[in-house]
């Protein structure tokens, strides 16, 4: 699975991504093994909890509704497959910059 997908003319980011529960601070941290992102939550992994904090965290970092944040795999584990749509160029960059990803493989959708 590619880390980061983008998909220009639907705007929408598929973005594999595991979490660190439990941790001081909301934050992406790099990387985890074969490229995840790896973000660190304060949430402990109970009820959905972090779950939750996953997609607020990010809505929020995208300054989009989290309506928009969708979860498509991974509701029980750390590795987890999120679907962030009405991300354009300018707010993937912003988000890679931030955090100091280099890794960004833009698609465009036929």
């Amino acid at each position: 699975m590619e880390p980061l997908l983008w998909q220009e003319r639907e705007q929408i980011l598929r973005l594999a991504v595991r979490v660190q529960p439990k941790s001081s601070k909301n934050a992406v941290v790099g990387y985890h093994g074969t490229g995840a992102v790896k973000i660190s939550l304060t949430a402990a992994p109970v009820d959905g909890k972090a779950n939750k904090a996953l997609i607020a965290f990010l809505a929020k970092d995208f300054h989009i509704a989290k309506s928009k944040v969708v979860l498509l795999r991974g509701d029980r584990g750390r590795d987890k497959l999120v679907e962030i749509s009405g991300v354009d160029g300018a707010g993937l960059s912003a988000f890679c910059q931030r955090w100091k990803l280099d890794l960004v493989k833009p698609s465009v959708a036929p």
